[in-house]
Order: structure tokens, then sequence, then C-alpha cells
């Protein structure tokens, strides 16, 4: 499956929302947009957020909760194309 970075929040996320620990690798901020790269399970995560000033900004190397809705998840199959 496949999950778009905007789509995803750093922090525990709404009740029923899917929730994976795992630590910051990357952080990169680009103008109006912080790009935050998590790795949990040996997956990679891009989460991407609107620079909001006084956003909290978690560091590389910081333990953070990721959450996003199932709603969010777009399933790939075995041949690279995904589901309608």
């Amino acid at each position: 499956a496949a999950v778009r970075p905007e789509r995803i929040a750093i922090g525990p996320g709404r009740a029923g929302e899917n929730r994976l620990e795992g630590t910051v690798c990357d952080l990169v901020f680009l103008g109006s947009t912080v790009r935050t790269v998590v790795e949990s399970r040996g997956v990679r995560f891009v989460v991407e957020q609107f620079n909001e000033p006084g956003m909290p900004v978690a560091m590389a190397g910081e333990a953070v909760t990721i959450s996003f809705a199932a709603e969010a998840c777009i399933p790939i199959y075995g041949n690279g194309v995904h589901g309608s």
C-alpha cells in the first residue's frame, strides 16, 4: 500500500487511525513545507506538513508516532498498479 506524504501526520492521530512508532531519519525545511522522513519497522515514511509558525518539529533521532486514516491508503498490487 502507499500513503501520500501529506496524508500522514506526526502525532497519535484520531481514534481508529493507523499508528506506527518510528524514528526521525531526516528533516528538510522547504520554505512553506517541512518534510520529515520517519523509519518504522524497516520502512521509511515521508511526512509533509505546512511550515506553521510555532509548529513543533521532531529532530533526527527522535522517537515519534505517525498516524494516517485507513482511507488514505492506496492499494498497490504485484504488477505495480493501484486499485480504484
